[in-house]
């Protein structure tokens, strides 16, 4: 991993459940896990229909800095847009690779 490609600033964010105001279970990530440095690498995207609207679905790599308790629970934000985080992989003992997913309704 060469550091000075790590060009992103990304925030790692964890799940946590609280409950509404009729009781049920409901998800946030309001909570930050980290904020690090991350290098972008877009793989591929495909469209398609969901709820009767044309959906893209863009899937990456994102490379960091090794960092302990990451996992795909989690989301990632990066320049204000969502990510799922579909796989966790290290890379030898320097860092770790996000694969992600992100979803854009168009129309």
């Amino acid at each position: 991993m060469i550091i000075g490609k790590l060009d992103k600033v990304i925030e790692i964010r964890q799940k946590t459940t609280s409950k509404d105001l009729s009781g049920e279970d409901v998800d946030n990530y309001d909570t930050v896990f980290a904020t690090v440095f991350a290098h972008w690498k877009p793989r591929r995207g495909t469209e398609g229909f969901e709820a009767g609207q044309l959906v893209a679905v863009g899937v990456g790599e994102l490379e960091i800095r090794r960092l302990p308790g990451i996992d795909e629970t989690m989301k990632v934000v990066m320049d204000d847009v969502w990510y799922d985080i579909l796989n966790v992989m290290d890379i030898g003992r320097e860092g770790h690779s996000l694969e992600v997913k992100k979803k854009d309704n168009e129309g």
